[in-house]
């Protein structure tokens, strides 16, 4: 009883937290971190190979998509460009919610719980700068006026699976956060304790004819 009372008492504090993060209209925090995901775009993803060029716009920030990322092709002197619309709270606001959410709910010390967040959020923004990566490949390599590359039938079958397995599917922000979480927050002595706590019933003896 003990265990099922811990974990109870965990899935629902994990969901007070992920909703009071993600749920309700705090604008600050968002708006905070649809200026840092912008950053990190133009920061890495700026220049794109030889020939892309990528810059984000903002948009209204209650809109679902709240930014445009603007998508070139330098073409001699000119550059066309393409924009698309893009959702930050769900490629990188939710995963980090959720991993925040999950570590809060964890039933350890404070301090293991600071430790666990700050390398959390380092490998789940990490995952994020990925995933957006597999965005702007995928599109640059999509039939249209700002393609810049054309790639093989190998590659070609790599970049759409990936795309489609952690940047498009929604339950990448959850599932890659829960194994970051995992990573992060548990140990083997977490494990054992949390088994002792659990009650097996006890097989009734057969009666022999």
């Amino acid at each position: 009883m003990r265990a099922l009372r811990t974990v109870s008492l965990f899935f629902l504090v994990a969901l007070v937290v992920y909703s009071a993060i993600v749920l309700f209209p705090w604008s600050g925090p968002r708006r905070g971190y649809r200026a840092l995901f912008i950053a990190t775009i133009h920061g890495v993803y700026g220049r794109f190979g030889s020939a892309g060029l990528v810059r984000c716009e903002k948009r209204d920030i209650d809109a679902i998509d709240d930014i445009n990322i603007y998508l070139g092709k330098r073409i001699g002197k000119r550059i066309g460009e393409t924009p698309v619309a893009v959702s930050t709270a769900r490629l990188g606001y939710a995963p980090l919610a959720f991993l925040v959410a999950l570590v809060v709910a964890t039933p350890v010390s404070w301090g293991r719980k600071w430790r666990s967040l700050a390398w959390g959020l380092v490998f789940v923004e990490t995952f994020v700068v990925v995933r957006s990566g597999l965005l702007i490949a995928y599109w640059f390599g999509s039939p249209g006026d700002v393609r810049i590359y054309a790639p093989g039938e190998v590659s070609g079958w790599i970049i759409a699976t990936a795309y489609e397995l952690l940047a498009h599917a929604p339950g990448a922000s959850f599932l890659i956060p829960t194994l970051v979480w995992v990573a992060v927050s548990w140990r083997a002595d977490d494990v054992r304790k949390l088994l002792e706590n659990v009650r097996f019933p006890k097989k009734s003896a057969s009666v022999a004819d």
